[in-house]
């Protein structure tokens, strides 16, 4: 029978809950900042920024009620490749893109 001794068996319950909670090789969020294209379709839309379209998939309590087609939006989400996942929306601007593709829900 292996022995633990005292000093390691308090250290290891003195560890933070942050140190064991989480994996880590879960990736940290990141912000985003990027032009909605498109309706939004349920808790999911589409996000042009930085070159690329991200997929946004957003947390259930978070209302997309006021995310239309062309508005500047600052999200915060896990990346996974051109996903972000559990994010949270915020409006930064409405109606400000100049793609009229982005304004045409049947477009996507």
């Amino acid at each position: 029978m292996k022995r633990i001794s005292l000093v390691a068996l308090a250290g290891a319950l003195m560890l933070p809950a942050s140190s064991w909670a989480q994996p880590k090789n879960v990736a940290k969020p990141i912000a985003v900042i990027g032009i909605v294209a498109g309706a939004p379709r349920g808790q999911q839309f589409n996000m042009r920024a930085n070159g690329q379209t991200y997929r946004v998939t957003v947390l259930p309590y978070v209302p997309l009620t006021n995310v239309k087609g062309g508005d500047r939006v600052r999200v915060w989400g896990i990346p996974t490749r051109a996903n972000l996942q559990r994010a949270n929306v915020r409006v930064l601007a409405s109606g400000v893109s100049d793609n009229p593709d982005d304004y045409n829900p049947a477009g996507n």
